[in-house]
């Protein structure tokens, strides 16, 4: 009697994360019923209805997947209970059940190698033996595709520098499969977004067209067969530079917008990638151009791109709202003129030992908008799927930079933050995606302001200025560079070493050891634009601050108490005086700072330390003026 309660009790464990299965006289049982991503659809016996089942092995351990193997692979799973004969099958949601091949048991392990015609998706285990059977767990396996799998579509080999690679990802969005270990690789594709893409590996680097790394081939009708082959440069990226920029907003139109990306962008960027002996690539959070002027103004991607292509490093760009068709209704429409002129809306890319990960998070168009309106920040279900894949070929230390275009987060205190996705469980089906990973940062742009995000111990959020400032007016206005937090707009520097990650703000015209910061003196400026603060305050404005920042402000060597406010920074009006439209009104900010000092007349001295102990010192002779007289300009 006490045997059989500990068997019953031992059963009811494993059955809360199963259900039952109808019986089959077939020591092979049918399949589960579709289960959610990540768990286990399988079934446990139940010997009222007859069932086959049986606990044959216990503490199974599985690996998190079968990411990244091939059919050559020894794979091998490790449990107690296992014996020799015992057959391990791999059935699928929808019916098919094969046979692992290989199959021995020794100890306290199971060698296999993967089924001859396994395919890449979610599989159910079932360890065999007689007529009893075991459900092991559900796993996603990534593999090479069987050559005899019928629906095959695109072919082609993956080398570098001449060699073929193995294990490369290959995706059309959707599918996933891996090259073999002749770098050959097979996909069955519906090719709804028209290409095919790899990942490209850390130590290889795309040819380029249009300064476009080419990681991506242009496919033809689905009944046809394509074959897209990628012919990769080795190159050591194990340290590189990464540039960073968003919001440029080219349009050809009247502020200059060309004229100003020439003289106030591009000397940066060249200056940037010329300081450094180590590869560097340009990243782009988004809004290279700007939808509802393409046919007004004769600019829209192709022009875009052609004026990119000059640019001195590699340039891998995202999709913002203002890339997508403004004539389009739904989300897929609006997408196609990006995906036909730059390339995939949603890949990844290793550089060195980072993997780099761009997501399109804006849904376009009004027919896909619950509330209507022209867009909304969301990551799609299917960009979701095709992520957790993606993921899955990459070990939990490796960091990751994920660049999109809508931020998932803004400040509306210093420290209380509002999800600019569409809802806060919108976010949350990002972040899940990312659980277990030791080190994210978040990359993107949209709303024009610096914001800093410290979203857990692994994970970061990087909301950058715009590079274009205020869309350009501050220069075509006062020929000066702010964005509307008055933050200097301009480029991010991130440098990385093998693992190790460090990142600058730099504002055009300025040294990084003088663009980090400004100080006012809020006693000469109107009250309808300072607010109502004490006497002798003065306002200081760290661009890229974060919690891990330090700030001292002192007035005779005397440290001052200083105060992290929300607030508009003043001399943004200064900077970009008229009205141009909403979107470009000043904004408030959590990195400005006010400290009371003792006079009127008295300098101020501040030092910012950022988290890598860089140390960026200004003073402020007062009392202040306000105007520009002490702000870069920059002139046509």
């Amino acid at each position: 009697m006490r045997k059989s309660l500990i068997y019953a009790a031992m059963l009811l464990i494993f059955a809360a994360c199963s259900k039952p299965s109808p019986v089959n006289p077939d020591p092979v049982p049918v399949p589960p019923e579709p289960k959610e991503y990540g768990t286990f659809a399988g079934d446990i016996a139940d010997e009222a209805l007859g069932l086959r089942e049986s606990l044959l092995a216990c503490e199974v351990a599985l690996p998190d997947s079968f990411a990244g193997v091939l059919h050559s692979d020894d794979l091998s799973i490790h449990a107690i209970g296992l014996e020799e004969g015992d057959k391990l099958y791999f059935i699928s949601d929808d019916g098919d059940i094969q046979e692992a091949s290989s199959v021995r048991a020794s100890g306290e392990a199971l060698a296999f190698r993967l089924p001859e015609d396994l395919y890449p998706g979610d599989w159910n285990l079932r360890l065999v033996r007689g007529e009893e059977y075991q459900n092991l767990g559900c796993r996603t396996v990534i593999c090479d595709n069987p050559v005899s799998l019928e629906g095959l579509n695109i072919k082609g080999k993956v080398t570098c520098s001449g060699a073929p690679i193995s294990r490369v990802a290959v995706s059309d969005g959707f599918e996933m499969t891996v090259t073999d270990s002749n770098g050959e690789y097979r996909l069955c594709s519906k090719k709804e977004n028209g290409y095919v893409f790899i990942t490209c590996p850390g130590n290889c680097r795309p040819s380029l067209e249009y300064d476009i790394p080419q990681s991506h081939k242009y496919l033809g009708e689905t009944g046809q067969i394509d074959v897209a082959d990628f012919a990769l440069e080795r190159v050591d990226n194990s340290r590189h530079r990464i540039i960073f920029m968003t919001d440029l907003h080219i349009s050809n139109y009247t502020n200059g917008d060309l004229t100003w990306y020439k003289k106030v962008i591009v000397p940066e960027i060249e200056a940037a990638v010329k300081e450094t002996s180590v590869p560097s690539y340009i990243f782009s959070a988004g809004d290279s151009t700007t939808d509802h002027r393409w046919y007004s103004f004769n600019f829209a991607l192709p022009e875009w791109r052609e004026l990119a292509s000059t640019l001195p490093a590699p340039l891998y760009q995202t999709m913002g709202n203002h890339d997508n068709e403004p004539y389009s209704t739904t989300d897929f429409t609006a997408e196609i003129p990006f995906k036909k002129t730059i390339g995939p809306n949603w890949f990844s890319v290793n550089i060195g030992d980072i993997h780099y990960i761009i997501l399109d998070n804006i849904i376009y168009g009004v027919d896909d908008n619950p509330d209507g309106k022209t867009y909304y920040a969301r990551v799609t279900d299917a960009q979701r799927q095709w992520l957790r894949r993606d993921l899955l070929m990459v070990d939990k230390e490796t960091p990751i930079v994920v660049v999109m275009h809508s931020p998932l987060y803004h400040y509306i205190t210093p420290t209380a933050l509002k999800p600019h996705f569409y809802n806060q469980g919108m976010v949350k089906e990002v972040l899940d995606c990312f659980e277990g990973f030791e080190c994210v940062h978040f990359v993107d742009g949209h709303k024009h302001t610096n914001h800093n995000i410290i979203l857990s111990e692994n994970m970061m959020e990087h909301n950058l200025a715009a590079t274009s400032g205020s869309n350009w007016f501050s220069e075509c206005q006062s020929g000066t560079h702010y964005s509307r937090d008055g933050s200097r707009g301009g480029l991010q520097i991130w440098d990385m070493n093998s693992r190790n990650i460090r990142w600058v703000h730099k504002s055009p015209g300025s040294t990084v050891s003088e663009g980090q910061f400004h100080i006012e003196d809020l006693n000469v400026v109107p009250v309808e634009r300072r607010g109502e603060v004490p006497a002798n305050t003065v306002l200081v404005n760290v661009y890229n601050w974060d919690p891990k920042w330090k700030l001292s402000i002192t007035e005779g060597g005397r440290e001052l108490k200083w105060t992290q406010v929300y607030r508009e920074d003043p001399y943004y009006v200064l900077a970009c005086p008229e009205e141009w439209s909403s979107v470009m009104a000043p904004t408030g900010t959590e990195h400005i700072f006010i400290a009371t000092a003792s006079a009127a007349d008295t300098p101020v001295t501040v030092r910012v330390t950022d988290r890598f102990g860089s140390e960026y010192i200004g003073t402020l002779t007062r009392p202040g003026s306000y105007d520009l007289s002490k702000a870069v300009k920059f002139l046509l």
